[in-house]
């Protein structure tokens, strides 16, 4: 099993940058709504719960600072603007289902980036 260490930088990665202004919380609420109708979808809940997607196994969502808004641009080459508030970003590869994606970027007007 892999051990996150910071921010995942390998090919399969991805971010999503928010400028609306908008909480860490209510991120993490809308993300858990999709989640567990993901998970539901799969069957999990009626098998085993205990094979349910947990928002930690899928993304970390955070604030973006100001510190942090330089080291993405710095670093990754993201094109962030001063309004960037929120960053939703995967834990491993490939770890945000593909499905996600649209509502993420529906939801919160912001775009995918794929680091690789």
């Amino acid at each position: 099993m892999k051990t996150r260490q910071g921010f995942v930088s390998n090919s399969s990665s991805c971010a999503f940058i928010i400028e609306r202004d908008v909480s860490v919380k209510n991120v993490e609420r809308f993300l858990k709504q999709i989640l567990d109708l993901h998970n539901e979808a799969k069957g999990g809940r009626r098998r085993n719960k205990a094979f349910d997607l947990k928002l930690h196994d899928v993304c970390s969502v955070c604030n973006l600072a100001k510190s942090d808004w330089k080291y993405f641009k710095d670093s990754y080459g993201l094109k962030l603007s001063k309004n960037s508030k929120v960053i939703i970003s995967s834990v491993d590869d490939n770890s945000i289902p593909p499905v996600f994606d649209e509502l993420i970027r529906t939801k919160y007007g912001c775009t995918r980036h794929h680091f690789g």
